[in-house]
């Protein structure tokens, strides 16, 4: 019985879909990861800032947003990501803000 209560709580677990961003809030981001490469190169230190990106989901269609403090140690601008200090990826086109921490 338990397998079958763990499909329908999946079931009824809600998901978002990732909205698209207009081309004023891409060049917005791309303004604030080429600032953010730049702090890094300059200092060789990881950067903290406040992070906002749509996470996908790993089992159905969809995800869900998420805005946390994060420690950037990378940005790759070959594989179009972030790597953070936690050694996790986000990629570019998933992240929908970043600003500096206050």
């Amino acid at each position: 019985m338990s397998g079958y209560e763990q499909v329908i709580e999946e079931a009824g677990r809600l998901t978002e879909g990732q909205i698209e961003l207009d081309e004023d809030a891409l060049q917005e981001i791309e303004r604030a990861l080429h600032r953010l490469a730049a702090r890094l190169e300059e200092g060789r230190e990881p950067v903290q800032i406040v992070l906002s990106w749509f996470e996908a989901d790993e089992k159905k269609a969809g995800g869900r947003y998420r805005t946390e403090p994060v420690t950037v140690r990378r940005v790759d601008p070959v594989f179009q990501r972030l790597e953070l200090a936690d050694h996790s990826r986000i990629g570019f086109g998933q992240i929908y803000g970043i600003k500096e921490p206050d």
